[in-house]
């Protein structure tokens, strides 16, 4: 597999099995903190891995301080050279953690693991 920040091209056709993880707050902060995600492969939308969560928060303040996680998982058919990109579904703009409680962390993660690998 080959990647940039946001896309990973697939090289093998399969089906493949699909986790992935995303840290993060809502900018600018609100009350309500929530986020979206899904999975595109070849630009169109893998229903089954919308995964998303809302908090509703006492005060603005705290918003700035409230981080949420949300994971994902999907059974998804790649083709061979197909393009897998992990996308913000939400109409909040999410800004993604680098580090948490002054430790450098991954804001995101995304792992593959193709179920039929009779070609590889």
């Amino acid at each position: 597999m080959e990647g940039t920040f946001t896309q990973i091209e697939v090289e093998h056709e399969g089906d493949y099995l699909i986790n992935y993880s995303v840290i993060f707050n809502n900018t600018p902060p609100t009350e309500i903190v929530e986020g979206a995600f899904a999975l595109f492969v070849d630009g169109l939308d893998v229903d089954a891995s919308r995964f998303g969560e809302t908090i509703v928060l006492a005060s603005q303040p705290a918003g700035a301080q409230t981080k949420i996680q949300v994971n994902g998982e999907a059974i998804v058919h790649i083709p061979e050279g197909g393009i897998l990109e992990l996308r913000n579904i939400s109409n909040r703009t999410v800004h993604v953690l680098a580090s948490v409680a002054g430790a450098d962390i991954n804001g995101a993660a995304i792992t593959i693991v193709q179920l039929d690998n009779d070609t590889v």
